[in-house]
């Protein structure tokens, strides 16, 4: 949940940074997630934004390090809450990265922000999108991984 609740957060943020919901600038932003080695907790680090129209954001763990890396969360401005073809791509890289650090075994959870509509010509929202290893392909056919509730918050906060 907390992780979940961490994308969530990181949605919050992208928004504040925008200064509009839905995101209306057309650029790219992105976030880590990264879990507290000490205390567990999950937190959205380290906003980067993409260049005005079709430029993609960078994914920077820094001083946090990829071993302590639990998930990415970006915005599609423009277009749907599914991984496009590069974020495919990208995924086994960031995986990998990940995998390095912490073993074969280490899951990265990915969430991708942007505008889908709950039933085939309905209206459209902000949606943030899980994937992972097991669904990431499902985006080449605009299937949607699971909703996260952008309300969210940490179990740890009141």
């Amino acid at each position: 949940w907390d992780l979940d609740a961490a994308a969530a957060e990181a949605y919050r943020r992208f928004i504040a940074d925008a200064g509009k919901d839905p995101l209306p600038d057309g650029r790219e932003r992105c976030m880590i997630l990264i879990r507290n080695p000490i205390t567990g907790d999950v937190t959205p680090e380290n906003l980067d934004v993409g260049p005005l129209g079709a430029g993609e954001c960078a994914f920077n763990p820094g001083s946090f390090g990829w071993e302590n890396v639990v998930g990415l969360i970006h915005s599609h401005p423009g277009s749907g809450p599914v991984p496009s073809s590069a974020d495919r791509d990208n995924l086994a890289a960031w995986q990998g990265q990940v995998a390095f650090a912490n073993g074969p075994q280490t899951g990265l959870r990915f969430y991708v922000v942007g505008a889908g509509e709950d039933s085939p010509g309905g209206p459209s929202r902000m949606q943030i999108r899980i994937y992972d290893q097991s669904n990431i392909a499902a985006g080449a056919d605009n299937v949607k991984g699971p909703e996260v509730n952008p309300n969210g918050i940490p179990c740890h906060q009141s």
